[in-house]
């Protein structure tokens, strides 16, 4: 009773250090550029998440005047993925400082994570806004994002595979210039598959219908009024995956 007590009671202390490690990652203020605010928020179902968001201002190798947007969820919780979210994280970060590629970015943090032999898979969404040219550039490894807009709801098409797949290639898209009042969603599917006790979904279009009628408040508030919706949704129900959601909005 006395050894699997003290094996127990490890693995809780290496969870625990896995979360500081992970929450130290998370952003601790959203600076940002003149006309874009952005907010991000990460619910993790366990102490260690899988899940993890990032903004990277500016993005080193391509210019002063973006502002770079990561979201990723690993396959499963706990602490492999939570592991394997740091490893990524470090990736990227490291690679911005010399790469202004993103889908270079994509290719050299896959094969560290096919290196580890984990055989498990990240939905990644990478991308800047340029303030500049007001364009959202990005590359997304099978990761659901949208671009919410006076002129309609359109989601932001993936442009490869998730990573942990050999022998992958991303594409590079561009949005059209955005304009003031435009919204990036972008959030892993912990947010959209959140079931109530019927388990049925909460789903894409309840969370887009949200951000719609709330497109007028600031980025945080639309987060809270999304946590607060799959809250209310799932009621009592136990939490099983890691929850992130990103908002970015173009003001005046």
């Amino acid at each position: 009773f006395a050894m699997e007590r003290k094996k127990r009671l490890r693995a809780e202390g290496e969870v625990s250090a896995a979360r500081k490690i992970q929450k130290s990652l998370l952003p601790r203020t959203f600076t940002t550029l003149p006309g874009l605010e952005l907010y991000g928020k990460l619910l993790p179902a366990t102490e260690a998440s899988g899940d993890y968001f990032d903004f990277v201002v500016p993005m080193p190798a391509i210019g002063e005047s973006t502002v770079g947007i990561v979201v990723g969820d690993v396959t499963g919780h706990g602490l492999g993925p939570a592991m394997l979210m740091v490893l990524t994280h470090g990736c990227i970060r490291s690679l911005a400082l010399v790469e202004s590629d993103l889908s270079q970015i994509l290719r050299q943090t896959n094969e560290v994570i096919i290196r580890t032999r984990n055989q498990l898979l990240i939905t990644l969404f990478l991308g800047y806004v340029d303030s500049t040219s007001g364009r959202l550039i990005y590359a997304s490894a099978g990761h659901p994002s949208w671009h919410l807009s006076e002129a309609g709801d359109k989601p932001l098409e993936t442009t490869g595979v998730p990573l942990g797949l050999e022998s992958s290639q991303w594409e590079i898209r561009s949005t059209e210039p955005l304009s003031s009042g435009d919204i990036l969603l972008i959030c892993t599917d912990g947010i959209l598959e959140a079931r109530n006790q019927n388990g049925d979904m909460i789903g894409a279009e309840k969370i887009l219908e949200l951000v719609r009628k709330h497109r007028e408040e600031s980025p945080e508030q639309i987060v809270e009024r999304v946590q607060s919706c799959v809250a209310e949704h799932t009621e009592s129900v136990t939490r099983k995956d890691d929850m992130t959601i990103v908002i970015v909005k173009v003001v005046d």
